[in-house]
């Protein structure tokens, strides 16, 4: 199996972690090494180096970008790991939103699509949210229940 890695921060380094004992023939692909201006060499490079490798699998833990759709088309099958229980805040910072909106909150792995956090929903886990939570407490916890899931 080859396996597309898009990772960042403590949840991308244990998936890999967790990855690389399976045997999977695995490309790491850090956001240092991307770049989010289109017209820049680096972005061109990334989709490239993807479509190259001809990967079954694209999983993206903790990855800050939105992903283009030329990645997407490459990967016939994909999984986020996003930090919010959804179909509740998708995007960025969940964890704020989820205060102040009043949402549920947790952990969701999912297809991605071309929409941000709108593909199909293969598990995910509420976390609780009490009037002592902050956004950086509710992500803390959500660090840890990522990595479980």
């Amino acid at each position: 199996m080859r396996i597309v890695v898009l990772r960042s921060g403590e949840v991308g380094s244990k998936v890999l972690e967790y990855l690389r004992t399976t045997g999977a023939d695995i490309l790491d692909i850090l956001p240092t090494e991307w770049s989010d201006e289109y017209d820049t060499l680096g972005v061109r490079q990334c989709p490239a180096r993807i479509t190259e490798f001809k990967p079954d699998w694209l999983i993206a833990a903790w990855w800050p970008m939105i992903l283009h759709p030329v990645v997407l088309s490459a990967c016939p099958h994909t999984l986020n790991i996003h930090n919010s229980y959804l179909p509740y805040c998708r995007g960025k910072h969940p964890n704020f939103y989820s205060i102040l909106e009043n949402a549920p909150y947790g952990v969701t792995l999912h297809e991605i699509e071309v929409g941000i956090d709108a593909g199909g929903i293969y598990c995910r886990e509420q976390l609780p949210v009490v009037w002592e939570d902050t956004g950086e407490t509710l992500h803390r916890r959500s660090l840890a229940l990522a990595v479980d899931l």
